[in-house]
């Protein structure tokens, strides 16, 4: 009779602990796809705000009438379009590469047009308060 007595007294716990676990991973899928999310929209945010940015300035130089910087800029503006939203590491990839090489040569032709240097902050943003979060921009 006192092994029944026991058993049960382990099988409470292993119900407890199993009970546990599946609240704890359930709880933990939810949580990690709220973070994933956020992450996801944050980075996205800053990646094309950069492209934006580049964009603007090579607007900016289009209009001017120097054929040595427009035929610089033909080269770059191919690496500034909109890449393709597809959620694929290698895309990812080749897409911070590019802003990598554009970056580089707008200030290279900033530096040798004297024009105000490209201020991009290295893709991070700066918050007006220490707990803001994407969606209060």
């Amino acid at each position: 009779m006192n092994e029944d007595i026991l058993d049960s007294v382990l099988d409470f716990e292993k119900e407890c602990y199993d009970s546990g676990f599946e609240e704890g991973a359930e709880a933990g899928k939810k949580q990690g796809h709220l973070e994933g999310r956020e992450l996801g929209i944050q980075t996205g945010f800053q990646r094309y705000r950069s492209l934006g940015i580049m964009q603007g300035r090579i607007s900016i130089w289009k209009a001017q009438k120097d054929d040595k910087l427009q035929s610089q800029l033909k080269q770059v503006e191919q690496y500034s379009q909109c890449p393709s939203f597809e959620n694929d590491p290698k895309v990812a990839d080749k897409i911070s590469l590019n802003i990598k090489m554009v970056k580089t040569k707008l200030r290279l032709l900033a530096a040798n047009t004297q024009s105000p240097p490209v201020e991009l902050h290295d893709d991070k943003l700066v918050f007006q308060k220490n707990d803001a979060s994407i969606e209060d921009l």
